[in-house]
């Protein structure tokens, strides 16, 4: 075989792997969208409070007792996606480790190469070769195989930088993890309080549209015995429909608190499970000790120690970057054949050290090793500013919680007092001391009272629990 044929077919090689490789390149290969839908409710297991033991502590879902607000934070703990994601960036944070530290081992390769060529020959007039001078070398075949081994024995810190900085990281990305649950954990207690706000409105609506039915009924039957005019009864009428409509409101607002709080654990929106909606007892917010909380906060967020852990990474990259202006030292060795012929025969080894220094890069490191000290004050201006926010929204969380603990005991009193009012005025209209303008005034001051009784409940619970996320221990005190 010649060597232009076999130069064609090796070239005839090469082109059916580029070939199959850009085929591979622009196939379809993206993930269908259906991989990534929620399981479906009969696959989703959920726990069960005084469940059996550990290893069978989860039952299918139609099995399930009322779960508490508890269960709730430890299945979205469990099941919420962002959760995967932060454990996979915890995991990708630890492989960069790795891959940092892996500059530490000697690396071995092995190689193998052909080659065909021809060159012109750069001779000296006055070398003296009898005969004519050839004017080329070649054409000659190059086979070659061999192992070759590097080591860097000497980096002036640069190694030991990284790996440290890669290492904070790891630190770092670990708290974010943990400010995660936290904020995971806020919102379910936010979705949770968002649906038994709305079951307890839920019930409320239904008692009012019964007190209007009564009212209506009441009316109707005055009317037919001439004590009120006809109006009375419309009056009635329109004030149970507006009743009406206001228990259709409140039917939608269970479903989407439903979807809401399903989407905050993690499950298919369309699930239903029973929920355990007890009222936990009421703390009185000036039984805390701001100074204490404030001082507890600032060492317990994890924001703020993920903030230190970038400091630290800062300042390991800063060593790195000023460890360029040092020297470095290396040592190769390598062994194998090579031959103008296959197989190859003779061979080829080689062993050394070498030792390299820059002089001059165009400022390149003196610029690397500035920014990095900008980049290390930056980061310790943010973190004084997260200590000032966090610190305010300590005192604002207080504050809304304090306020709606007034809130609770203002309300109950406006609902007893609307709901003696009512029971006055009822006594009034039906001995026709009163009208029907005044029986209805009362009772939609009764229904606002009690909504507004609803609303401070549950506005209370979630302020406690915003003020226990802004100390940094939520998901501490839902266990």
């Amino acid at each position: 075989m010649t060597h232009r044929s076999f130069s064609l077919r090796i070239s005839a090689m090469l082109l059916l792997v580029l070939s199959s490789s850009c085929s591979t390149v622009t196939s379809d290969s993206i993930a269908r969208i259906e991989n990534y839908y929620p399981k479906p409710a009969e696959e989703n297991m959920l726990p069960v409070k005084n469940g059996p033991a550990p290893e069978e502590s989860v039952s299918p879902v139609p099995e399930q007792r009322a779960l508490t607000l508890e269960h709730c934070v430890a299945i979205a703990l469990d099941r919420n996606p962002l959760r995967k994601a932060a454990e996979e960036g915890i995991a990708v944070a630890r492989a960069n480790t790795n891959a940092v530290a892996s500059q530490y081992y000697p690396s071995l390769t092995w190689s193998a190469s052909y080659r065909r060529w021809e060159s012109h020959a750069f001779l000296p007039s006055d070398l003296g070769l009898p005969g004519k001078k050839p004017s080329s070398i070649g054409p000659v075949s190059d086979w070659s195989t061999g192992l070759k081994a590097q080591y860097l024995i000497f980096d002036s810190g640069k190694r030991a930088a990284e790996l440290r900085a890669a290492k904070s990281a790891v630190a770092a990305v670990s708290e974010e993890a943990e400010k995660l649950q936290q904020d995971i954990a806020l919102s379910v207690h936010h979705a949770f309080y968002q649906l038994c706000a709305a079951r307890e409105g839920y019930a409320t609506a239904e008692q009012n549209k019964k007190r209007a039915e009564a009212h209506t009924a009441l009316a109707a039957r005055l009317w037919e015995s001439g004590a009120v005019p006809k109006a009375d009864v419309i009056r009635a009428q329109v004030d149970l429909s507006e009743s009406a409509l206001k228990l259709v409101q409140f039917e939608t607002a269970v479903k989407e608190a439903r979807v809401n709080l399903n989407r905050a654990l993690g499950l298919p929106l369309e699930m239903e499970f029973a929920l355990q909606t007890d009222m936990p007892v009421l703390t009185d917010p000036d039984t805390i000790d701001m100074n204490t909380a404030v001082g507890q906060a600032l060492h317990q967020r994890p924001e703020l120690k993920a903030a230190l852990h970038l400091i630290d990474q800062q300042q390991h990259l800063l060593s790195g970057a000023e460890s360029a202006f040092g020297p470095t030292v290396a040592a190769s060795l390598g062994y194998g054949y090579r031959d103008d012929s296959f197989p190859v025969k003779d061979k080829d080894w080689s062993a050394g050290i070498g030792i390299e220094l820059p002089i001059f890069d165009g400022f390149r490191r003196k610029n690397n090793v500035a920014k990095e000290k900008h980049a290390f004050a930056r980061q310790e201006a943010l973190l004084r500013q997260k200590v000032l926010e966090i610190s305010e929204e300590i005192w604002v969380s207080k504050l809304h919680w304090a306020e709606s603990f007034a809130a609770i005991a203002l309300s109950e009193a406006i609902v007893h007092d609307a709901e003696e009012s009512m029971r006055m005025i009822r006594e009034r209209y039906e001995a026709g001391a009163a009208t029907a303008t005044d029986l209805l005034d009362g009772q939609s001051k009764l229904v606002g009272a009690q909504f507004g009784l609803v609303e401070a409940h549950w506005r209370f619970f979630a302020a406690k629990a915003r003020f226990d996320h802004a100390c940094g221990n939520l998901v501490a005190a839902s266990d």
